[in-house]
């Protein structure tokens, strides 16, 4: 159950950004992925199939934005930091 202050805080947060409630449902899927994405370098891929109850698997992947700078970044820090 979602606490009803930050439910409507959540809500405010969306109109401010949007103008209006119509994208909520878009916003609360963005952030649920981004959540699970934080999370996801914790567990193996089978664990993370398994807690998101993924029963096939896809062949057409996507790719998190930002994803490259980030590797590019941590290697630059790994190449650098020597």
């Amino acid at each position: 159950m979602i606490d009803t202050e930050l439910w409507s805080r959540w809500i405010k947060f969306v109109v401010g950004l949007h103008g209006s409630t119509r994208r909520l449902s878009d916003e609360i899927e963005k952030a649920l992925m981004e959540y699970m994405m934080k999370g996801s370098y914790r567990f193996s891929a089978d664990e993370l199939r398994e807690k998101l109850d993924i029963k096939k698997l896809r062949y057409n992947i996507e790719v998190p934005e930002g994803l490259g700078r980030r590797i590019l970044d941590s290697r630059r820090k790994r190449v650098f930091s020597r």
